[in-house]
């Protein structure tokens, strides 16, 4: 919801104030579920699989950068 999405974009700014600024975070994506183990994007120690996560999130990945 716009409420949540607002919550986070607060909580970026925020910490982009104390980061330089290479390091901060321009854009970001709220997913529509939590990442868990049993979807395979978790190791049992919750460590995340990253190709999994980008595999089973490519699409919402690329719409972030749209090709020039």
């Amino acid at each position: 919801s716009a409420e949540v999405r607002q919550a986070v974009q607060e909580i970026v700014d925020a910490g982009n104030e104390l980061v330089a600024r290479v390091e901060q975070i321009r854009k970001f994506t709220i997913l529509p579920r939590q990442l868990d183990v049993e979807h395979g994007e978790l190791t049992p120690t919750l460590k995340i699989k990253r190709k999994v996560v980008h595999d089973n999130y490519e699409s919402l990945i690329d719409a972030m950068y749209p090709p020039d």
